[in-house]
């Protein structure tokens, strides 16, 4: 998925103005530790644009948050590497983050 396409998606599941900068400036740190890294920029960049699309669709249900948004970018045909990422960004899962990718947005996030 193009940056212009998920941006659209993004706009199309949050409407609180607050919650679209924090995703736009996880979009920016995450491209950035990609870089550092020698990781896909436009990859990492998208994950953390859309790591909290689900947030106004569960209500901030921390129980369903990145849950759902994991699946709904499944859905979306997003490899596992960026759903497990969007998945473990919520430490109310108690699931650990593996992969370089996960890790980096687990500490970005907050």
């Amino acid at each position: 998925m193009e940056r212009k396409e998920a941006l659209g998606l993004l706009k199309e599941n949050l409407e609180n103005k607050n919650l679209i900068k924090h995703c736009l400036a996880v979009e920016a740190a995450m491209g950035d530790l990609a870089e550092y890294f020698n990781e896909d920029q436009d990859k990492w960049g998208i994950c953390g644009l859309l790591h909290d699309i689900d947030y106004e669709k569960v209500k901030g249900n921390l129980e369903s948050h990145s849950k759902v948004g994991a699946e709904m970018l499944r859905d979306l045909g997003f490899d596992e590497e960026t759903c497990d990422a969007v998945l473990t960004h919520n430490e109310a899962h108690g699931i650990e983050p593996k992969t370089l990718m996960a890790k980096a947005l687990y500490c970005v996030d907050p």
